[in-house]
């Protein structure tokens, strides 16, 4: 393998975004959890807990999870590359705008020979609507199939969520199946809608020679 090429020398950017390690002491991050629980629109959209008011309890909760799982990361706005910078950008704190996990909490040793994981994104309001989200989920899946030795990936949502329908498929992801008014949301019963993508599936939407494995 040539380490050098562009894949391995940018494994942890996209076109506009970079990918940090989620980490509980950042303070960055802490804000930006804290705002992804306290919206309420966020929290229907991203997960089937209750809605209700989120504070610092649930905050560290939420970041042991992001930490504990297979790849938890910090979505940031990716900086200009300038050599004569360096030093500056360093000591600037990166733009967080969202956080993504795939495996969230962690993967049990006794189910990790199944080589599948479920992918899990939230951004901040004004960071939405841009296509950082699909960027990010990308990122991901490409991460997930080319270093983490996945063979399977998930993603779900609900069918209050007209977009992120849209938009996993698009990405490539399959339909897999729905499970029935199992999300109760506002006094109405909502599918839990499950998306799944094959190593295969990835590798034909990549162009990429199968029989190179």
């Amino acid at each position: 393998m040539d380490y050098s090429t562009e894949d391995i020398v940018n494994a942890y950017k996209s076109n506009r975004l970079e990918y940090i390690r989620a980490d509980k002491t950042d303070g960055n991050l802490q804000k930006v959890a804290l705002t992804i629980l306290q919206d309420p629109v966020i929290q229907a959209l991203s997960a089937p807990t209750m809605l209700l008011p989120k504070g610092p309890k649930e905050v560290d909760s939420y970041i042991d999870s992001v930490v504990n799982s297979l790849l938890g990361v910090a979505i940031c706005l990716r900086e200009d590359d300038d050599n004569d910078k360096t030093e500056e950008k360093e000591k600037k704190p990166r733009t967080i705008i969202g956080v993504m996990c795939i495996g969230w909490g962690g993967i049990s040793p006794t189910v990790a020979h199944h080589r599948t994981a479920e992918i899990g994104i939230s951004l901040i309001k004004e960071h939405q609507g841009k296509g950082y989200g699909r960027e990010a989920i990308n990122w991901m899946v490409d991460w997930g199939f080319c270093h983490a030795g996945l063979h399977t990936i998930g993603i779900t949502t609900t069918n209050y969520n007209p977009r992120g329908v849209y938009l996993y498929e698009n990405i490539g992801f399959r339909l897999e199946g729905r499970r029935r008014d199992t999300i109760w949301m506002n006094r109405k019963w909502y599918d839990l809608i499950e998306f799944g993508m094959t190593e295969d599936e990835w590798e034909s939407l990549r162009g990429l020679d199968t029989k190179e494995k």
